[in-house]
């Protein structure tokens, strides 16, 4: 019997007592000895805590790109981390930073039954088993990894993403454990050739992203560069470079515009992260000057045979 099914077995620690704790082994062409590059060790180590963070949000519901992450959340998810060498490979070992008693025993009850686990140890497990599905994922079962990181969201779509241009960026490959107290030790792996296929296949299914309506104030319009676009008193960039030219020719800076956009999120070199939004469909657009509406309807009607074929029962009959 191990020490810590000794412990929680007694009746005077009815509850679990012992910390979880894990492992990333870095290993591969970027490790040279106990040594690699530290700028690509701690992308790696800044990715899997900000996968760790994604995938724990996405299982207390917080599942859209679209603002931060919960400071609750956030404290449940944040991991300490030290360094140790292995043989030909440089071991980072982590463990929750917050203490996982309150999340064990709310309010400091103890449960008459199985004992809540900790976020902490709920999002490691989570995120080292889709490693295992998304890195070892042929063509033939692509959409059941696809299925699986549609569920979780976008956000955590994001963050494997980046974690996966870490890896391969570096040029090092890792193998991950989670060992939490009476459980099964969670484990997987990824090789530099994996990482790729990651960013790859996150790339291609779009599965990074998603779709918002976005309302505002147009005030720069061009076919070929992004459109400036006021929300809420705010500038953003929005790409419309895919809009047909005929509806790009509906809009004129001071239009109020109604767009549905394309949400996505990419981690740059320096770790921080670039949202951008890209045009799908112009749904309305309202122009500024109300009588220049009603010039453009006039001289819709002038090039119509018959006049009375575009009355507005709100634009009086002799305007038309």
């Amino acid at each position: 019997m191990g020490l810590e099914s000794m412990i929680t077995s007694h009746r005077l620690f009815p509850t679990r007592t012992l910390a979880s704790h894990g492992s990333l082994r870095l290993h591969g062409p970027g490790v040279q000895g106990h040594s690699a590059d530290l700028a690509g060790t701690g992308a790696i180590a800044v990715a899997w805590q900000r996968a760790v963070d994604s995938v724990g949000a996405s299982l207390e519901g917080v599942k859209s790109l679209r603002g931060r992450i919960p400071l609750d959340i956030a404290r449940r998810c944040s991991l300490a981390l030290s360094a140790m060498p292995g043989p030909g490979s440089l071991v980072l070992s982590v463990m929750p930073k917050s203490d996982h008693l309150p999340e064990v025993e709310p309010r400091g009850d103890v449960p008459m039954f199985e004992p809540p686990r900790p976020l902490a140890d709920r999002a490691s497990e989570t995120l080292i088993q889709l490693c295992s599905v998304v890195g070892k994922a042929t063509p033939e079962d692509a959409d059941v990894a696809a299925q699986q990181l549609r569920a979780l969201g976008p956000r955590v779509a994001s963050a494997l993403r980046a974690l996966a241009t870490a890896v391969s960026t570096s040029n090092v490959a890792f193998d991950t454990t989670w060992e939490e107290p009476n459980a099964p030790t969670a484990r997987s792996s990824w090789s530099v050739q994996q990482a790729v296929w990651v960013r790859t296949f996150v790339d291609g299914r779009d599965l990074d992203a998603e779709e918002e309506e976005l309302f505002g104030v147009a005030r720069t319009v061009s076919d070929s560069e992004r459109w400036l676009v006021e929300v809420d008193g705010e500038p953003v960039r929005v790409d419309a470079t895919d809009l047909p030219h005929s509806q790009v020719r509906r809009v004129r800076p001071g239009d109020a515009v109604a767009m549905l956009v394309r949400l996505a999120q990419r981690e740059q070199p320096d770790g921080s992260v670039r949202t951008t939004r890209s045009v799908v469909e112009l749904l309305d657009v309202e122009a500024e000057n109300a009588d220049a509406t009603d010039g453009a309807r006039e001289t819709d009607a002038a090039s119509q045979p018959n006049v009375e074929d575009d009355w507005h029962p709100d634009v009086p009959y002799d305007d038309v």
